[in-house]
């Protein structure tokens, strides 16, 4: 780990598992967001100036669509920079290339990344981007989060289908730029320290998809690294649990904070999208067709009357961690393992003090995500 990365550690999630946890976790509890427009109207909004330059970091192709939109239209309506940095282009979607391309291998991916690529392009210009205003890294898709856990010595990772080793797509920013986490962190702060973004839209580290998590990593490494660049924050969501609810095209409906997240002190913002808005957003949904034909109620479940957007989740050394509740997890038919969970600094280390509820079974094994933040 460089630069001092472990300086600030916070612990995002602590998850008790049994060989059935992850089957529970993520089809027992079926929650539909009860977040009125009222409620909606008490969050703050985001507000742009002519002056700001808007950096949008997205994982793959169509999540500066599903999540941005708004942020891009009203960010260019009034003449503030926007620039959006694709850290993948989206060739490992594995469903895309089952229904379209027949079978994964190395040309199909390669066609699959060259289509998405333009599918960005369209899109953008929906949105009234430019193709200066786009950025592709080129790095591996579902391999990012591989490269920070493994490759951060000279070990380049290897994709796992078109055996790529370095950058190689047409059209990316660096071709050539091993696949390594200092090399990627060194994009990262290559771009943010020439473009100097007044604000940053990213994916919050608690997102399921695991390319999203290692992007809020990487994202928030390099700020950790550029401490004289100090933008302002705002994470969102594309895979959360049972969100958006529910899932279709529910145009006069509003996304509401993801229920896995009631429980924990985020400060969140809303972003109302105006008629015209939902229209445009609507079709650059659509201008991500390979996206669209594959999985069109998920897509589509993003075109609705807002985006939501939230201050990174920080927790201070010493404090009791939240939890769900022994009530909620019983409801979720999870068996309730922690009760509680408590991180001190210990000067040259850290300490995690966890106390488990009685009746534990022996099988079951403590998994403890540490990550670095702000």
């Amino acid at each position: 780990m460089s630069r001092q990365l472990l300086a600030i550690i916070v612990v995002v999630t602590v998850i008790i598992s049994a060989s059935f946890f992850m089957f529970v976790h993520f089809a027992g509890l079926r929650k539909k967001s009860n977040l009125s427009i009222d409620s909606l109207e008490k969050l703050p909004s985001i507000f742009f100036t002519n002056q700001d330059r808007i950096l949008i970091i997205a994982p793959h192709p169509d999540d500066e669509v599903l999540a941005n939109a708004s942020v891009i239209l009203k960010a260019k309506s009034i003449g503030a920079n926007v620039k959006v940095v694709f850290v993948t282009y989206g060739e490992h979607n594995t469903s895309t290339l089952v229904k379209f391309l027949l079978f994964p291998s190395l040309p199909t991916v390669d066609l699959l990344a060259e289509r998405r690529h333009e599918e960005c392009l369209h899109a953008a210009k929906v949105l009234g981007l430019d193709e200066k205003d786009l950025i592709f890294l080129g790095f591996p898709d579902f391999g990012t989060l591989k490269i920070w856990d493994d490759h951060y010595g000279s070990k380049r990772y290897i994709a796992a289908f078109d055996f790529h080793d370095k950058v190689f797509y047409k059209g990316a920013y660096k071709e050539g730029v091993p696949f390594t986490a200092i090399e990627e962190l060194d994009l990262f702060e290559e771009i943010i320290s020439s473009y100097k973004p007044t604000k940053i839209f990213y994916p919050s580290t608690l997102d399921l998809n695991p390319d999203h998590r290692a992007t809020s990593l990487f994202l928030e490494a390099a700020l950790f690294d550029l401490n004289t660049i100090k933008p302002q924050l705002f994470t969102y969501f594309v895979h959360s649990e049972n969100w958006p609810e529910p899932v279709g095209y529910y145009p006069e409906d509003f996304l509401g904070i993801p229920s896995y997240f009631t429980n924990l002190n985020g400060n969140w913002f809303v972003s109302f999208l105006s008629k015209s808005e939902e229209n445009l957003k609507l079709k650059a949904i659509k201008a991500h067709l390979s996206q669209y034909w594959t999985k069109p109620k998920f897509m589509t479940s993003f075109a609705r009357k807002n985006e939501l957007f939230s201050t990174t989740f920080e927790y201070g050394l010493g404090t009791p961690l939240p939890l769900w509740s022994q009530a909620i997890m019983q409801k979720a038919k999870m068996f309730p393992f922690i009760e509680s969970v408590l991180a001190s600094d210990q000067n040259d280390s850290y300490e995690f003090k966890i106390n488990l509820y009685k009746g534990i079974p022996s099988y079951s094994k403590i998994i403890l995500f540490v990550y670095p933040e702000i």
